[in-house]
């Protein structure tokens, strides 16, 4: 309903949902809104540099994104990169240079497969929407506004910071916006939020000169157990959007952002013993400074801390901690914590 309200507020001709976290959202729109154009589209946040050959180059995060999907292109890349050696910004800033006029034409092909994909979609310039889940850059919206000269209105369920370089913005809980800082707005527990707002697809990486959507071909196990519970998410919440549908038939029903967060924690403060059970081995990325210095994918558990019975002995600060900070402990857990929770 949010968003239905801004398309129509501000004169919207297209609703961009951008995948995955616009999957869902996409499906309620469409059935809620029919007469407002609206499409679920691919704009991987990796294309800022395979599409534009944009990295910084004392950062090995994104300069090695170029070089990987040269690899893929170029058998002569593919080659040069088994003896890169250690991966870092230097070395990586390096190998770019040094194979810049292979490289160049592989980033601008990209650049121009994806440049007609989006232009099939959006074939209007009045002004469109952009509907995305969470945001700490913009970095979708500004990839957006790269390829369309389209003015555009991004639409966000959580924003981690201001609006900067002109960026229009609004969120779904904007009440708080105004009145409390940016800290207050994140959840907690935000990695459960986008377990929901996602989509039963493995991480995309690029997009096809088709249009297709080309997914990570060795996605992570973390990964692959979202996607698979997403598979009945998905069902179940649009079986709910239908069931109040048909309750309230002709009635205004909106869910706030307030309503939903308050749900979150009721969730969170009160499993049962089935939500444990199936929901103790999610967990999210972890994309942190230490993570990006030490060019490491790592996942960390979204409910329960993954301890064993050694870590007590070994790090008992560090391993109470976690397990203190996790909202779901199991029994043992719950013990180490009344024994040698006076430590912490």
């Amino acid at each position: 309903r949010f968003v239905q309200q801004q398309a129509k507020e501000h004169n919207l001709d297209t609703i961009l949902f951008v995948a995955r976290d616009g999957y869902l959202l996409h499906k309620v729109f469409q059935d809620i809104e029919p007469n407002i154009k609206s499409h679920y589209v691919y704009a991987p946040r990796r294309l800022m540099s395979t599409a534009f050959l944009k990295y910084n180059p004392n950062s090995s995060k994104t300069s090695s994104k170029i070089i990987g999907y040269c690899a893929t292109q170029d058998q002569r890349i593919k080659e040069a990169y088994k003896q890169l050696g250690e991966n870092n910004a230097y070395n990586n800033h390096n190998f770019i240079q040094q194979h810049i006029d292979i490289i160049k034409p592989i980033i601008q092909k990209n650049h121009d497969n994806y440049k007609r994909y989006i232009d099939s979609i959006v074939t209007t310039d009045k002004k469109i929407g952009v509907v995305d889940g969470f945001s700490r850059g913009y970095t979708t919206q500004r990839l957006l506004s790269r390829f369309l000269k389209n003015d555009i209105l991004g639409i966000y369920y959580l924003l981690a910071v201001d609006p900067v370089n002109g960026i229009k913005t609004v969120e779904f809980n904007n009440r708080d916006y105004d009145i409390k800082p940016k800290e207050y707005i994140i959840p907690k527990y935000l990695c459960f939020f986008e377990m929901i707002l996602s989509s039963p697809e493995d991480p995309i990486e690029y997009v096809s000169v088709e249009g297709k959507p080309l997914y990570e071909p060795n996605p992570k196990y973390d990964e692959q157990l979202k996607t698979k519970a997403y598979k009945e998410i998905s069902p179940g919440a649009l079986n709910f959007i239908n069931d109040t549908k048909q309750n309230f038939k002709s009635a205004y029903t909106i869910f706030e952002a307030e309503t939903l967060m308050a749900w979150k924690k009721i969730f969170i403060s009160y499993p049962r013993e089935n939500d444990k059970y199936y929901m103790q081995n999610l967990a999210k990325y972890c994309d942190n400074e230490y993570v990006e210095k030490s060019n490491l994918h790592v996942y960390e558990p979204i409910f329960i801390a993954y301890t064993k019975l050694t870590d007590i002995t070994t790090s008992p600060l560090q391993t109470l901690k976690r397990i203190k900070s996790a909202p779901w402990k199991t029994r043992t857990q719950k013990i180490a914590l009344a024994l040698f929770g006076w430590m912490i």
